[in-house]
């Protein structure tokens, strides 16, 4: 497997300094076949991973660490911060960390690059040529069907044009950012040829001695599948790319504000990148024309679009436990399913989603994905099937507590077998249109006393399904011709004699 840094160098060779396969090869010492698989490659999407992560001693003590590292930077004399050692002793005496110096040494010197702490300085150019950009992350609320949530939002501005560009996501992570450049690079229909970055974690791993940064293997493989120069600031210097700063505060306050409430996350992503197109007629601070004329000179500079969309996932391989759950980035559990308890699954992590797969590839069941302090997400769906075939661990299991009251009564008067058919057939239906419609479906049920199987079916698609409604006839003005009564003969006596016969009557 040849590393991201040399593949990126590769690229580079060959398209901005115009070297041939052959003398790329030559140059990185490997075959020429190596060079022109990697030149050409289109799709730099990682595959699902097979192993699972090793956890680190260090993991559940990192909030504590932060801590304090934190609170050093309120310290004005660095001589009273804390040394490494020194934490390693407070992590000693004040929790139960019994791991190495060592980790302890490797992490808050991560740490304290990713804080901005490092005393070390690089000159950064501040001319901005046409087609090069910076981007940053911003807070703001927004509300996504009635639920208040403190987001993020990530910003791509062009300071040589001013061009500016927004997208809302749930989060700060490196699924959130990779997914809003890219939506902002196929609205735009192109990609710039540099951006400018700070150090978030996201990205950056380890700023190196010599300056350079360890940068994280999937954000590499989308450097490599769009093709821009990845610039990372010196740490604790904003002001380095103030014109993504100015651009942060700037967007939030006139599309941000009031706060933005909406029912479909994409369509509301889609209206603020039309906004933000919308505001390129605005005239520019100090060139006094149309913003718009300037950015021209952008897209003619930017660099064409890959037509193949790069996969922003994370895939993660864990373990579940007896209950079927499962833990992620150390704080959010979630439900998979009884079939999976105490076994190996993988995990697709998008910005917004987490979808659970088996060993085999299968999907198991998915959640949205949960962003802020310690939560759990709990899909009770896969859990009908289990239940219904131990209906006695029904009144006792958190589905039975989550049911609506009538429910719970008409479980309650149920017996064991009536349960477990119960239980099927609410799973049947969570299977053809969720949780929320089966539940109303056995309420109207129960309503109606109507709670078999063939009853509660012809329930659900009487609901739920595409049936037209037709509109009432108006006979108003119409006439109606009247039919002649036609007595019939209403006693069933001779009918009554032949079936107690066994056959026909023989009377005329």
């Amino acid at each position: 497997m040849v590393p991201m840094i040399d593949v990126l160098k590769m690229r580079y060779l060959y398209y901005d300094k115009s070297y041939t396969f052959a003398a790329i090869a030559r140059e990185m010492g490997c075959d020429y076949r190596t060079v022109k698989y990697w030149v050409l490659k289109e799709d730099f999407s990682p595959e699902m991973p097979m192993p699972a992560p090793r956890p680190s001693k260090i993991d559940p003590y990192k909030p504590f660490i932060d801590n304090i590292l934190e609170q050093d930077r309120q310290v004005r004399f660095h001589k009273q911060r804390h040394t490494s050692l020194r934490i390693f002793e407070r992590l000693k005496k004040e929790t139960d960390f019994d791991g190495s110096y060592s980790i302890v040494n490797r992490y808050v010197r991560n740490a304290k690059a990713r804080l901005g702490m490092d005393p070390k300085e690089a000159y950064i150019p501040l001319i901005h040529p046409a087609g090069t950009a910076q981007c940053d992350f911003g807070e703001a609320e927004y509300i996504e069907n009635g639920v208040s949530v403190l987001g993020r939002y990530v910003v791509l501005c062009f300071p040589q044009s001013n061009a500016r560009f927004l997208q809302i996501c749930p989060g700060e992570n490196l699924e959130c950012l990779l997914e809003g450049l890219q939506n902002i690079f196929r609205y735009i229909g192109g990609v710039p040829t540099e951006i400018w970055f700070d150090n978030a974690s996201a990205i950056v791993k380890n700023i190196l001695h010599d300056g350079q940064r360890d940068v994280t293997e999937r954000f590499s493989q989308f450097q490599a599948h769009y093709g821009f120069k990845a610039v990372y600031m010196n740490p604790a210097s904003g002001n380095e790319k103030g014109a993504v700063e100015r651009a942060v505060a700037y967007l939030r306050n006139w599309l941000l504000v009031p706060v933005p409430s909406f029912k479909d996350f994409d369509e509301e992503n889609r209206l603020l990148l039309e906004k933000c197109t919308g505001m390129l007629s605005n005239i520019h601070y100090k060139h006094e024309v149309p913003i718009s004329e300037l950015y021209a000179d952008d897209e003619k500079a930017m660099l064409s679009l890959n037509p193949h969309d790069f996969d922003t996932a994370r895939y993660v391989v864990c373990r579940t436990d007896k209950y079927g759950k499962l833990v992620l980035d150390s704080q959010y559990t979630y439900s998979a399913s009884p079939a999976v308890n105490a076994s190996t699954v993988k995990l697709r992590v998008t910005a917004r989603e987490v979808v659970i797969y088996d060993e085999e590839g299968h999907e198991v069941v998915r959640h949205r994905r949960l962003y802020g302090p310690k939560a759990e997400s709990m899909n009770w769906a896969p859990y009908l099937k289990f239940i219904a075939r131990k209906p006695r661990a029904l009144l006792n299991s958190g589905l039975f507590q989550m049911l609506p009251e009538d429910i719970q009564n008409f479980a309650k008067s149920c017996t064991n077998t009536q349960r477990g058919r119960l239980m099927q057939m609410l799973s049947d239906l969570t299977d053809k249109g969720g949780f929320d419609q089966a539940v109303r479906t056995l309420q109207v049920g129960i309503q109606f006393n109507a709670t078999d199987p063939d009853s509660l079916k012809a329930l659900y698609r009487r609901m739920y399904s595409d049936i037209p409604v037709l509109p009432d006839i108006d006979f108003t003005g119409t006439r109606i011709p009247q039919v002649p009564h036609i007595p019939t003969n209403t006693d069933l006596a001779m009918l009554d004699q032949a079936l107690r016969q066994g056959g026909t009557s023989k009377h005329d």
